[in-house]
Order: C-alpha cells, then sequence, then structure tokens
C-alpha cells in the first residue's frame, strides 16, 4: 500500500511536498488501498542514460524542438517516456503536450490509452484523466534523486469502478459547495 508520503514523492519530486494537496493524495491512497485503483513500480533505465540526455541536450546534440516544455530535466524525462513508448512498441511518434481534459499531457499515444507524466505533477490530472474511459494507464516518471541509481516509472490503471467513483466525488463536492453557497 502506498502512503501520502509515498505519492507526495511521486507526484512532487522536485522537493516541494508543502504545496502538496494531502485531501486529493489521500484519496488516491484510498482508491489504491480499495483497489479502484492499481498501482506499480517499474525501473525505466539507468541513471546514467539521464545524465547522457543532460548532456547531449547541453551540448544541442539532441534538438529540444519535438520536447520543448519545462526545464531540461524535464525534456529528459520526456526523451526517456518516448523512449519507453518505442521500446514497448506502443506507440513510435507520441503526442507531446496537447490538450487534454482540460490539462497538457507531457505525452501522450496517439490512441490516447496512456499518458506519461514527468517531473512534479498535479495529483488532480490523475483523476480528471482517468475521467476520459479512454485512458487506461497512467505513468509518472518524478525526477531522479541525487541517491537513485535509476530512473523509475510509477503506473496507475484504473479498477473497474473507478469512474463511478470519480464521478460520485464532483457531485459530492458540489453539493457541498451549493450547500456552503446557498445555490
Amino acid at each position: 500500500m502506498l502512503s501520502v508520503n509515498d505519492l507526495k514523492y511521486i507526484f512532487y519530486s522536485d522537493g516541494n511536498e508543502r504545496r502538496a494537496d494531502n485531501a486529493i493524495l489521500t484519496d488516491i491512497a484510498y482508491l489504491i488501498e480499495i483497489n479502484m485503483l492499481f498501482y506499480s513500480k517499474i525501473t525505466l533505465c539507468s541513471k546514467n542514460k539521464y545524465s547522457f540526455y543532460i548532456d547531449q541536450l547541453k551540448e544541442g546534440k539532441l534538438s529540444q524542438y519535438d520536447i520543448a516544455g519545462g526545464g531540461i530535466g524535464h525534456m529528459v524525462l520526456k526523451l526517456i517516456a518516448m523512449d519507453v513508448l518505442r521500446q514497448n512498441r506502443e506507440d513510435d511518434s507520441p503526442i507531446v503536450e496537447q490538450e487534454f481534459e482540460g490539462y497538457r499531457p507531457d505525452i501522450m499515444t496517439r490512441n490516447r490509452q496512456t499518458i506519461i507524466e514527468c517531473g512534479t505533477i498535479n495529483p488532480q490530472k490523475l483523476l480528471a484523466y482517468f475521467k476520459s474511459s479512454i485512458i487506461r494507464k497512467l505513468i509518472i516518471i518524478p525526477y531522479p534523486s541525487e541517491e537513485d541509481n535509476s530512473i523509475l516509472g510509477h503506473t496507475f490503471t484504473p479498477g473497474e469502478e473507478l469512474l463511478d467513483f470519480i464521478l460520485f466525488l464532483e457531485k459530492d463536492r458540489l453539493d457541498k459547495l451549493r450547500q456552503i453557497t446557498g445555490k
């Protein structure tokens, strides 16, 4: 089981956990606990590859055009994400930074079944993406820490009742807001 602190590391890997939304992280931990959301962790590559890509970008040996958006570490994570999709034969030319469900996922397969978010992300995105019944997998690739030897991917997949739960949460929060405002 993942704790809220584990989720903080996954969603706020830039070390800025103090801005974390503990309520949504608690919801996500609960959804995993009751099997409405499934979680797994995979090693994507060595940290050496991360360092190699940073050097390649700094030296101008790789084009930033296809992966623009964010700092150099963020762009490197996007390169790794594209490598993963190619290696798993999921997509050879994924969509980069295109609007979907009110957000701009870092990487999305053309069939829109897999989204990869890199670095620090708003945990609300997880629920927003899975509200779309098209999405079957969300992979989060956090920034590596100094101690890390590899780049990890944190994979979330929806359980059968997740969409119903997300819609219930939205309705419940809207009803509470209406009670407070009297509208």
